[in-house]
């Protein structure tokens, strides 16, 4: 699909720190989904996340985990219960349907198409995001929500459309 540029006060080239890590935006994929839109801004720097997620206001730093997931992770599951993975993670979102479209230079793979997206959450801020592809492989992006504070962008851009 066309990439849709939105109101994200994040760009190519937006540089921040976080955890006095530091991490410049390199790329991105946007994807919709049923439920809506999220944006995955490849990083590069000192930072151990590869991805700033971002969707209607919300930020979480994430890294893929490369091992595939048991089927049993996923199986039944519905908003509202508890994942059967390490952690505490409640399932708070199940999305279906996806279009993909990038730009820049990503840093880190993402295993795309998915057929399915879980989302996860648990009390500390612990995140997780299980992608499930057409024959059922699921690989997880596990990390930390943040707030948009927490970035502290050193060059966010300039917006005209909110002056």
């Amino acid at each position: 699909m066309p990439l849709v540029e939105d109101l994200s006060p994040l760009r190519l080239g937006t540089e921040g720190k976080v955890k006095d890590a530091y991490f410049k935006i390199t790329g991105r994929i946007r994807v919709e989904g049923q439920r809506g839109y999220r944006n995955f801004w490849s990083l590069k720097g000192d930072t151990p996340y590869g991805w700033l997620l971002q969707a209607y206001g919300n930020y979480a730093l994430m890294a893929l985990d490369h091992a595939l997931m048991a089927p049993t992770v996923f199986k039944h599951v519905d908003p509202g219960k508890k994942l059967k993975m390490e952690g505490d993670f409640n399932l708070e979102a199940l999305d279906t349907r996806f279009k993909y479209a990038w730009e820049g230079e990503l840093m880190r793979q993402l295993p795309i198409p998915w057929d399915i997206e879980l989302e996860g959450g648990d009390p500390s801020g612990g995140r997780v995001l299980i992608l499930v592809d057409h024959s059922r492989e699921a690989r997880a992006l596990k990390g930390v929500g943040v707030e948009f504070n927490e970035l502290r962008l050193v060059n966010p851009p300039v917006l005209a459309q909110w002056s």
